[in-house]
């Protein structure tokens, strides 16, 4: 049965008020016995630095407590490496480099200041920035998923050095397409003729354009 308290305590000392609240290593949380803990009752464990919730008190002929390492607590382990799934319903800030193995998928928009890198595809519904351009954006299959569906898509460069927009083959370091920073479309330079393709052109290292029909 409860006591109701009118006022609350004023304790002078280090000591914890309740024998259970703090602990010295695992052993002594894990040997609370069922009939002294509650679901909720957090208990500091002092070797760790963390704090543990207990998630079920357990019976007298059934299972012991069930604890949950809270992920505040101090520590290099005690978030990382995470298993599951989280929802941050904020902004997320990286400063350094952001590693993924798998599929990145952004419903707004995403500032990076360092470097992303990651084998899967990047899917992105708002916008993409990246805002030190002294890091690259590497993406070691595509960009953005098999088919982009938008009324209007966008790309301004900042005046740095280089160009617009690039194309390469995976065979050659040579630009094939490019838009440079003046808006000036320029055809890389072919050394050798390519398949005919009905409809399209090509320019050669030569100087001559070429027509495919």
């Amino acid at each position: 049965m409860a006591t109701n308290i009118g006022v609350g305590f004023n304790p002078s000392t280090q000591e914890p008020i309740d024998s259970r609240f703090v602990v010295a290593n695992n052993t002594e949380r894990l040997a609370l016995p069922w009939y002294k803990v509650y679901e909720g009752l957090l208990v500091y464990q002092a070797d760790e630095n963390r704090y543990y919730a207990c998630t079920d008190p357990g019976s007298a002929d059934g299972p012991a407590p069930q604890w949950t390492a809270l992920a505040f607590a101090e520590g290099s382990d005690s978030v990382f490496p995470f298993s599951g799934s989280a929802v941050i319903t904020g902004s997320l800030i990286v400063t350094g480099s952001l590693a993924l193995h798998g599929e990145l998928e952004v419903s707004g928009s995403t500032i990076i200041s360092g470097s992303l890198k990651t084998p899967g595809p990047v899917i992105i519904g708002g916008s993409s920035y990246l805002v030190d351009t002294t890091n690259d954006l590497y993406v070691e299959t595509s960009l953005f998923a098999p088919v982009i569906s938008s009324s209007k898509n966008i790309i301004t460069g900042d005046g740095s050095p280089g160009d617009l927009f690039l194309v390469k083959t995976n065979s050659t370091d040579d630009a094939k397409f490019v838009i440079n920073l003046e808006g000036v479309t320029i055809l890389g330079a072919f050394t050798e003729t390519p398949t005919a393709q009905e409809g399209g052109m090509f320019y050669s290292a030569s100087g001559d354009f070429y027509l495919g029909y």
